[in-house]
C-alpha cells in the first residue's frame, strides 16, 4: 500500500506536546505521505496508575474511532501517554495492526517510556527533540509494517530492549530499505546534504 496521509492523533491527555514540532518537521524530511496532526479525544481505557495498557485491546479501541470506508489510505497514528504491552513483551513503545489487504493501519505509540519528566513539580519533557527522536523512529517503523515492508531488521526495524537501545538506533532506513521505501512511496529520497 503506498500512504496518502499519516494522521497523527495526540490524545489530549498528554502532559506535555512540546515535541511534536520537532517530530512533525522529522516527519515531512522522512516520509513522502502528507502530515497530519490533530488533538484527539479517542476512546481507550486509560491504566490505573502502575497499570500496563493491553496493546491488543488499546488498538482495538482506538480502531474502532475511525470511519474506515473514509481512510482508505491513511495510516492513523494515536500517541497516548499510558505504558503499553503486547504479552509475551513486558512493554512496547509501539504496538501496529494492518496490511495492505486490509481497510485499517493503526500505530499506536504509547509515550509513557520514551519521555522523561521531573520526580516532582511540573510536567515538562526534559528533552523533547529527544522525545519526538524516539516517537519518530517508532513512527517509521511501524508505518512502513503496516504499509506492507515486513522482513527487514536494520535501523529504524530493529527491536529495542530498552530506551538506550532505541537511543542509539539510526533515526532512518538503512540500504537496502531506503531504496525500497522511496519507490513504494513511504520514505522520501534524501537531499544532497544527507
Amino acid at each position: 500500500m503506498r500512504p496518502t496521509t499519516i494522521v497523527v492523533h495526540l490524545h489530549k491527555s498528554l502532559a506535555d506536546t512540546r515535541f511534536v514540532t520537532h517530530l512533525e518537521s522529522r516527519l515531512r524530511e522522512r516520509l513522502q505521505p502528507a502530515v497530519e496532526v490533530l488533538q484527539s479525544d479517542f476512546d481507550y481505557q486509560p491504566a490505573a496508575r502502575w497499570e500496563v495498557l493491553d496493546g491488543r485491546r488499546v488498538i482495538e479501541q482506538v480502531g474502532a474511532s475511525i470511519h474506515w470506508p473514509s481512510a482508505e489510505r491513511k495510516v492513523h497514528v494515536f500517541v497516548l501517554p499510558d505504558d503499553m504491552r503486547l504479552p509475551p513483551a513486558r512493554f512496547n513503545f509501539a504496538v501496529s495492526l494492518g496490511t495492505p489487504e486490509t481497510p485499517f493501519h493503526i500505530v499506536v505509540i504509547s509515550l509513557a517510556r520514551l519521555q522523561s519528566f521531573p520526580w516532582f513539580g511540573d510536567r515538562l519533557d526534559r528533552n523533547p527533540r529527544l522525545t519526538a527522536e524516539r516517537v519518530l523512529k517508532m513512527l517509521m517503523k511501524n508505518v512502513a509494517k503496516v504499509s506492507g515492508f515486513t522482513g527487514s531488521t536494520l535501523c529504524v526495524f530493529g527491536f529495542p530492549r530498552s530506551v538506550g537501545e532505541l537511543d542509539a538506533m539510526p533515526a532512518g532506513y538503512c540500504q537496502p530499505d531506503l531504496t525500497t521505501l522511496v519507490a513504494a512511496g513511504i520514505a522520501r529520497a534524501p537531499g544532497p546534504g544527507d
